[in-house]
């Protein structure tokens, strides 16, 4: 018996029903997530995110959703710079520009290997 469970069992008869109706409500919730993402049509577009979602409480170590998106272009509008990434037939076009509530340009500001910032340039000013 783990430590929380100790002290679950510490709590009055109702308190321990509802925690236990809760687990059981997150576990079903995390199974039919699970079997949602395992449905998915795997194609090359995806989103993902680090999510805290209660499922370390079930012993399970996923933090990271990803979500597949049948298309062939990705828009991010974010902070002044609008940016599209499409699908080619010779491998992956990225363009961007300024979103309409940027004044300058945008300019790519080298952050790592392999990884760039695109920025609006009136925000440059930060990076120097």
């Amino acid at each position: 018996m783990s430590v929380t469970q100790s002290r679950i069992a510490t709590l009055p008869k109702w308190a321990q029903k509802l925690i236990s109706e809760l687990v059981y409500e997150l576990n079903e919730a995390l199974s039919a997530l699970q079997r949602f993402e395992d449905e998915q049509t795997p194609g090359p577009v995806s989103v993902s995110e680090h999510v805290c979602d209660g499922a370390h409480l079930s012993g399970r170590k996923r933090a990271e959703r990803v979500k597949f998106i049948q298309a062939e272009r990705v828009n991010i509008d974010h902070r002044g710079v609008k940016v599209a990434v499409s699908l080619s037939d010779r491998g992956v076009t990225i363009t961007w520009r300024p979103s309409s509530k940027a004044v300058g340009g945008a300019a790519m500001v080298p952050t790592g290997v392999n990884q760039v910032e695109l920025v609006a340039k009136e925000t440059l000013g930060k990076y120097q």
